[in-house]
């Protein structure tokens, strides 16, 4: 048997090709996650409908079928010249904020048990945080089809592939919500942000956020974790708020608010971070102390990664206190690169006999935007142009910067 790896290439024996799917916890996988098999052109979308391993259709495609424990059979030789790749996609069923990550699976396998050339795909999934992860391709090669070990994962649902490919598709597809508790449509198990005990009843908190589109506001999932009342407020407008989606594993959550907000954040276009480049924070840190108004800081961008080389984080300079959390890290032309997030507990890193000074942490603008791609809202976006001063940064800012008030 062939032990694949990432970009490893194979022949396949004739057009036929079968694999089976197991991993560390197999009824986990069948509760929580899904298989979608794409038909492409290139790399667009083909005529050919994609196949969904669960929910309507899935017994009449026309070119694959699928058996239980995902075990997937393609007839490549059937398909029209017109598709020229196969991809096989796996995904957290209900996409990314269900409380469900391909982490908690431990490991998957993909294997192919085809007799003339038998082979297996193994990915170790213990620090993979993703809701989609693509797992093998098929594609023709000299009058003939090839195997290609993928293994990439997507931290957004399966919207970031369609947009990628130029279809809709859909993590829901023919399967029930993923159970949710709490009632404000976000797990009710502690999130990243939070290690110490639940607020008490009747207790409030702030955090920071900003407005995404007129009336959603983006902040961490640990701001409104067990909110029982949120109220979102910036400098000209007050509204009450509802979480309706959220990813607690990589700390985003969506605020709904009643009333329209005026004044909108652009995201930059492009994915690309630049170590070293300047960085502007507005948010709303200490309340009690610091007074209602938003306050800026500025630093510049210190990591492309995170703890674990968590690539969905970056590191900044930019002094960051209690209570930013959520806020916009800016670029210096006044666009959204990232979402506040956390500092680096200085006390316990000391304790380990080591130093850390102004080490924070932020969810990168490309995460936060697949995020919001899965949510179905679609942010501001543009490409950067002239630096500006900070002081001109901060006035823009202070209009879609928002402080989220809480209440448990």
């Amino acid at each position: 048997m062939t032990q694949l790896v990432p970009g490893q290439r194979i022949k396949l024996a004739g057009s036929q090709l079968r694999f089976s799917l197991e991993c560390g916890n197999a009824g986990l996988l069948a509760a929580r996650f899904s298989l979608v098999v794409l038909f492409l052109n290139g790399e667009k979308a083909s005529n050919v409908e994609p196949a969904y391993a669960l929910g309507p259709g899935k017994d009449s495609h026309a070119y694959v079928k699928f058996d239980a424990g995902f075990t997937t059979d393609f007839a490549l030789d059937r398909l029209p010249p017109e598709v020229t790749r196969v991809q096989a996609i796996a995904y957290v069923a209900g996409g990314p904020g269900t409380g469900a990550a391909f982490m908690d699976l431990a490991w998957i396998e993909a294997k192919g048990d085809t007799p003339a050339d038998p082979y297996a795909f193994r990915i170790d999934l213990a620090n993979c945080g993703n809701a989609t992860l693509h797992l093998v391709d098929a594609y023709r090669h000299d009058g003939g089809w090839r195997l290609m070990a993928n293994g990439q994962g997507f931290t957004g649902g399966l919207g970031v592939i369609g947009s990628r490919t130029g279809q809709h598709l859909d993590s829901n597809h023919g399967l029930p919500d993923p159970p949710r508790s709490g009632g404000g449509g976000y797990d009710d198990g502690p999130g990243p942000g939070r290690s110490g005990p639940r607020p008490t009843p009747g207790s409030t908190a702030s955090g920071s956020g900003f407005v995404i589109a007129p009336n959603h506001v983006l902040t961490n999932h640990h701001v409104i974790e067990d909110a029982q009342k949120i109220e979102v407020t910036n400098e000209r407008r007050s509204s009450p708020g509802r979480v309706v989606f959220s990813d607690p594993y990589n700390d985003l959550a969506l605020v709904e608010c009643d009333t329209a907000f005026e004044q909108l954040a652009t995201f930059r276009d492009g994915i690309e971070l630049h170590l070293g480049e300047d960085v502007v924070l507005v948010g709303f840190p200490l309340q009690n102390l610091l007074g209602q108004g938003p306050q800026v800081t500025a630093g510049n961008v210190s990591g492309l990664c995170g703890f674990g080389n968590n690539a969905a984080v970056m590191q900044y300079t930019a002094p960051t206190a209690s209570g930013s959390s959520g806020g916009p890290i800016l670029d210096s032309t006044g666009l959204v690169i990232g979402v506040v997030r956390a500092g680096l507990a200085h006390d316990q890193v000391r304790n380990s006999g080591s130093a850390s000074e102004n080490i924070n942490f932020g969810v990168k603008g490309l995460v936060a935007r697949a995020f919001l791609d899965a949510a179905g809202i679609a942010p501001r976006v543009a490409h950067p142009g002239q630096s500006r001063s900070r002081a001109d940064i901060a006035k823009e800012a202070r209009l879609f910067a928002t402080c989220l008030k809480i209440g448990f």
